[in-house]
């Protein structure tokens, strides 16, 4: 994101008027520049490249669990042999 500063009233996102400083994507910044409508001012500090994301972090992911084996008998739990 670039950040951006109106020299003259325009509409973009809403209504700009000279001063109004904004952010836009670098190609957003480079067509209203070469159009004389603003001027560069810096990368937007909030959304540069490399900054950590508001987002929460990751949680840690529990330990699986797996079923016990059985002991391979045709038994089931509960019944007796005769």
């Amino acid at each position: 994101m670039q950040q951006v500063e109106a020299l003259c009233g325009f509409e973009h996102g809403g209504s700009r008027k000279a001063g109004d400083k904004f952010g836009v994507t670098k190609r957003v910044a480079e067509q209203l520049a070469s159009k004389g409508l603003v001027r560069v001012v810096g990368a937007d500090p909030e959304k540069a490249a490399g900054t950590k994301s508001s987002a929460s972090p990751a949680a840690q992911a529990s330990q699986q669990t797996t079923a016990k084996k059985s002991n391979g008998g045709d038994q089931q739990k509960g019944s007796s042999a005769q």
